[in-house]
Formats: C-alpha cells, sequence, structure tokens
C-alpha cells in the first residue's frame, strides 16, 4: 500500500478544508452563526485529515521498521528475490504466490474460527470502508450564537458589569446638573476542563481500514460536544461543572403552566415571547431552547380545520422558527421535571444570546501519544477542552416550566 500517497492526499483535503474555512470567514452573506456553524464543521475536518495524514506515515514507518529486521525488501525476502531474477524476472515476487498470511492475519483467524468444508481453512473477517457512528448532536449553545471571550494565559476572566445605569433627568436651563455614578460589578469566568482517553492497539491502527485513529478521533470529539452541551445547558455548577442556562438564578418568570404543568400549546409559547418583550431584551438575539418531544408537539398543533400551525418555510426548513426566533433543540433539557403531580415535564428556555458569555481557553483538542503505553504497544488518543458559561443579566433568561 502506497502510504505516502494517501498521506498526501489527506493533507491535500486538509489544505482545502483550510482554503473553504478562510472562505467561510470572507462570505459577508452568512451570518455569524452560520459562519460558527461551519468554521467548526471545517475545523473538525481538518483535525480528522491531520490525524489520518499522521497514521499513514507512523504505520508505513513501522512496517519499513519490520521488514527491514527481518530483512525483508518491499517485493518479498532476499531469497525470493533472487529467485526471481535467476528465473528472468525482475526481482518482483508474483503476490498471488505469498499465500501465508501475517501475525495480525492469524490473529484473525484463530478469532473467527470457522472452516471451510473438511479443508480446515479459515476464513479472516474484513471491515468495510466505511463505519457507523451513533447520531449525536452539535452543541446547541454555541450555535445559537452566545459571545465568546478567549481566555490567553491567565487561569479566569472578568467581565465588568453597569448593574445600575447612570441618573439621566430634565434640567432647567443654566441650574447645575446633578453627577451620578453607574452601579459597577463584574462577572468571573473560570474554564473548566473536558476531557477524555481512550487507548487502542497500535495492531489494530495498523490493520484497520477505515483508518482507526480516523474513527476513534471523530468518536471522540462528537462526545466532547455531547458533554459540552449538557454542561452549557443543563450543568449544575458544583465541583468542575459548568453552571448551565438552565440552573442560572435570577431569570425572569414565563407563563404559568398550572400546579400540575400543561400540555404545549401556541398560547404558552406566544406568552413566553411576551415575558421576552417585557423584560426589553433584544428582540433580534431571541432564541429558543427546547427538548425534540417539546418541538414535536409545537410541530403537531393544528387549526380547527387541521392545518398545521407552524408553517415551513423551504428556503430554511433545517432551521427551525417561531414568530421569527430560531428554535434550538437540545434534549439535555430533560422531559423527565416534576411539577406537582406530572413527573413527565420539560423546560422552555428563551434567551436573549447577547447576554450569553461563553469563556474558551483551549478550543478542543486531540492529541496522541505512545509514551505512556510504550511498553503495551498502545497508543492512547486524548481530546481536552476548557469552557465556562455566564449571564450577566440573568433577567435575560425567561423559563416556562412544567411543559408536557
Amino acid at each position: 500500500m502506497n502510504y505516502q500517497a494517501l498521506a498526501t492526499a489527506s493533507l491535500e483535503k486538509r489544505a482545502q478544508a483550510f482554503e473553504d474555512r478562510k472562505s467561510v470567514l470572507a462570505n459577508s452573506n452568512l451570518s455569524d452563526t452560520e459562519k460558527r456553524t461551519r468554521v467548526d464543521a471545517l475545523d473538525a475536518d481538518m483535525a480528522a485529515y491531520e490525524v489520518e495524514a499522521r497514521g499513514y506515515i507512523e504505520t508505513e514507518d513501522r512496517e519499513k521498521a519490520i521488514r527491514s529486521s527481518r530483512g525483508l525488501t518491499p517485493y518479498g525476502s532476499e531469497a525470493d528475490v533472487q529467485r526471481a531474477k535467476n528465473n528472468g524476472g525482475s526481482g518482483h515476487v508474483d503476490e498471488s504466490r505469498k499465500w501465508l498470511p501475517n501475525l495480525t492475519e492469524y490473529r484473525a483467524m484463530q478469532q473467527e474460527q470457522r472452516a471451510v468444508g473438511t479443508s480446515g481453512s479459515f476464513i479472516p473477517t474484513e471491515y468495510a470502508e466505511v463505519y457507523v457512528d451513533l447520531i449525536r448532536k452539535r452543541t446547541s449553545v454555541l450555535a445559537a450564537g452566545p459571545v465568546q471571550i478567549d481566555v490567553f494565559g491567565a487561569h479566569s476572566v472578568k467581565i465588568p458589569i453597569v448593574a445600575s445605569p447612570i441618573t439621566v433627568g430634565s434640567t432647567a436651563e443654566a441650574t447645575a446638573i446633578t453627577p451620578s455614578d453607574p452601579g459597577l460589578s463584574s462577572l468571573t469566568l473560570t474554564p473548566k476542563k473536558l476531557a477524555a482517553i481512550t487507548i487502542v492497539d497500535t495492531e489494530a491502527v495498523e490493520d484497520s481500514s477505515p483508518q482507526l485513529l480516523q474513527v476513534v478521533s471523530n468518536a471522540l470529539i462528537r462526545d466532547l460536544a455531547v458533554a459540552l452541551d449538557q454542561q452549557l445547558i443543563a450543568g449544575d455548577g458544583t465541583g468542575q461543572n459548568i453552571l448551565g442556562l438552565r440552573n442560572i438564578g435570577g431569570y425572569t418568570a414565563g407563563p404559568s403552566t398550572g400546579a400540575n404543568g400543561a400540555p404545549t400549546s401556541f398560547t404558552l409559547l406566544a406568552q413566553t415571547v411576551a415575558a421576552y418583550e417585557g423584560a426589553n431584551l433584544d428582540p433580534e438575539r431571541g432564541v429558543f431552547f427546547m427538548n425534540a418531544r417539546t418541538w414535536g408537539e409545537v410541530r403537531a398543533l393544528v387549526d380547527s380545520a387541521g392545518r398545521p400551525l407552524v408553517s415551513i418555510d423551504p428556503l430554511s426548513a433545517l432551521t427551525p422558527t417561531l414568530w421569527g426566533h430560531k428554535v434550538f433543540i437540545s434534549n439535555n433539557l430533560p422531559i423527565t421535571e416534576t411539577q406537582g403531580t406530572s413527573t413527565n415535564c420539560s423546560t422552555v428556555l428563551m434567551i436573549d444570546m447577547s447576554q450569553v458569555y461563553v469563556a474558551v481557553s483551549r478550543q478542543p483538542e486531540m492529541r496522541i501519544s505512545q509514551d505512556v503505553y510504550f511498553a503495551s504497544d498502545q497508543l492512547g488518543l486524548k481530546v481536552t477542552s476548557r469552557f465556562d458559561l455566564g449571564v450577566p443579566a440573568p433577567a435575560a433568561i425567561v423559563k416556562t416550566v412544567g411543559l408536557i
């Protein structure tokens, strides 16, 4: 197998993804949210291509070392090559005559143990060139477009807050203006680490198709995205947990759903928007967060003639909206909340994203090492990131609880 060509192809894909990333950032027709979503996807692709290329190069180096230690050339043993030359050939050994399996193939055959007739042969298992991964959703909070603050060098960052305004009043001409000062405070964000590590056998990496490193690294990145969304939405703020949007105090209460909750309805959602507008929040930055079950109930609502109340815009069918406000689906909003006698309730959040701050001191980062696992001939894959979230004005969060 020409690993150099495969590595070059992977690096070319990475270079193209980098050019696509620059094009996205320079595209004035895209919103900040759309840019961020596309850039995140391209960053993940670039990381995967880089891991893939490194895997090809390392595999080639290991195979060269193994063949050299056993006195083999790229075309077989020296004796095989010499026999081919003596017979008038070029020294290239007919691959169809090399029937003996390598060590890994022997192990695969031992695991299979499937006899064919009475010959006693074993059939090794081959993996397809594609793999199937569980469906995971991107982080809904980051996709909604919060204010992101990069933290460099320091462990924490403070965000100045104007807690109370300067007094402005009508003043007669030629009279002294009464001075006043704004009330100032600050919000401290301390990024917390999310991390995972997994170990894979070097031989599994060498013999895998598709490349096991790519499969595992992509899975790690996706799993981190799921965990990060859970923290940003529903983290309880204890220990190393982020205090998520659902659990921030001082929020604006949405409409009452009664002592035991109430079914999802347009009326309750419309009253949630009214509470948002009543809090003087930015009408252009308001977005909904809800569980998939809740959104499913909304889409199923019909009028007296059986016509859907939620119309689907064919130009933006993949971006749900209600009254012009984007809807982000997060199944990290539970559907098992208790309200009165009901134990299957959920919460809908409507939030002014201009008041949501996410501190980032380390974007999701993938590292591969063989140092610790050198003796066992294994590779360690580690993914880490550091995030925190804060809302300077908690009233920017409107919570409607008790939806069934």
